[in-house]
């Protein structure tokens, strides 16, 4: 198993694997299949590329079997803090471990950007594996929003999540 930053020349298989994901549990992301099937392939290109402020991990077996991304706040006053997004890992290769190394690797990359202190993160309760994945690394609820997305006629709370650095 490899565990590496993300390169535009990895953007056709993110994009194949968050469609997946968006498909596979609409529930768990606050995008839908649809919207990001129509998202034109530069953008996912533009996604891929890392930056100072910004990354997606990708762990390979092979292929392309999980993701996850950070990007840093810009604004002057909260650039002390980042944002995980759009973990997911393949249906078959799920009960690995592949999802812990993601967020670890994602955590150890998190400490090394200079003035970041807190990394926050959102997860559906419902979402207990998942849920349970951020805890274990030090992740603890700091708010619950109610009924944040609405898939269908069903309704899906939203718990934020922090993760302090210091």
């Amino acid at each position: 198993m490899e565990i590496r930053v993300l390169q535009t020349s990895d953007s056709p298989a993110f994009y194949e694997l968050r469609l997946l994901g968006l498909q596979e549990s609409p529930d768990a992301f606050g995008s839908t299949h649809e919207e990001a099937s129509q998202t034109p392939a530069e953008e996912w290109a533009r996604r891929c590329e890392p930056t100072a402020d910004k990354f997606i991990l990708g762990a390979f077996d092979d292929r392309l079997v999980g993701i996850v991304g950070l990007i840093r706040e810009q604004r002057s006053k909260s650039r002390h803090t980042a944002f995980v997004w759009g973990m997911n890992v393949a249906p078959e290769a799920r009960g690995r471990g592949i999802g812990r190394s993601l967020i670890r690797r994602l955590i150890e990359m998190a400490r090394a950007m200079p003035g970041l202190e807190q990394v926050h993160l959102d997860v559906i309760p419902a979402a207990g594996p998942a849920r349970d994945l951020y805890v274990s690394e030090g992740f603890e609820t700091i708010a619950l929003q109610p009924k944040a997305l609405k898939v269908g006629e069903k309704y899906f709370d939203s718990e934020h999540m922090v993760l302090w650095l210091d």
